[in-house]
């Protein structure tokens, strides 16, 4: 009996495929450079995606502190802009026109 179970499991062995690779374009070892390049993407990804999260924060406490206080607008970039809360909870940025200036004579005389 012992012989035939050798030869069970070499016929099972023969008719064993092996799955191509996933990805023809898999390089297992990749060159340092590529590596650290890769990293340093990575990082600085990684590094936007939480600025992200801060500056949603700092916009959601922003639009509600501004409603508490009943603040609708606030001039940013030295007086060149608005910033304003809308009613519904977003912030839009608005650019100050100057005012139109007549000039000359304006008497009816």
């Amino acid at each position: 009996m012992a012989k035939k179970r050798a030869s069970n499991q070499e016929e099972d062995a023969a008719e064993v495929v092996r799955q191509p690779p996933l990805d023809e374009d898999w390089v297992e070892d990749v060159p340092a450079p590529v590596q650290d390049a890769v990293d340093e993407y990575m990082k600085r990804l990684r590094a936007k995606h939480r600025a992200t999260e801060l500056v949603n924060s700092a916009k959601e406490n922003c639009i509600s502190i501004m409603k508490e206080h009943g603040i609708k607008q606030v001039r940013i970039d030295e007086g060149a802009k608005w910033l304003k809360v809308e009613d519904e909870p977003k912030l839009k940025t608005e650019k100050i026109k100057s005012p139109a200036y007549a000039g000359g004579d304006d008497d009816d005389d």
